[in-house]
C-alpha cells in the first residue's frame, strides 16, 4: 500500500489547523506591508497606530507556529512515530 503523502495527512487530519495557520501568517503578512502610521498632527490617534506593528508580527509568528506545529504532527503521523 502507498504511504499518503505529508501534505495530504496535513489535509486531511490536521487541515484546520493548518489552514488556520496559514491563514493568520498571510492576513498578518498582508497588515504589516499596508501598515502606515496616523500623520502626524492630527487630532486623534487611532488604535493601529498606538499598537504599531507587533500585532501583525505576533500574528505571523503564531500563525507559523500553528501550521508548522500541523505539519509537523503530521510528518510525525505519516513515519508512524
Amino acid at each position: 500500500m502507498n504511504k499518503m503523502s505529508t501534505l495530504g495527512l496535513v489535509l486531511r487530519w490536521y487541515g484546520l489547523e493548518f489552514g488556520s495557520g496559514m491563514t493568520a501568517l498571510i492576513l498578518s503578512a498582508l497588515g504589516l506591508m499596508n501598515f502606515k502610521p496616523d500623520p502626524p498632527g492630527i487630532a486623534y490617534q487611532s488604535l493601529a497606530d498606538m499598537l504599531g506593528i507587533w500585532p501583525y508580527v505576533l500574528g505571523m509568528a503564531v500563525g507559523a507556529f500553528t501550521a508548522g506545529r500541523a505539519w509537523r504532527r503530521a510528518s510525525a503521523f505519516r513515519k508512524g512515530d
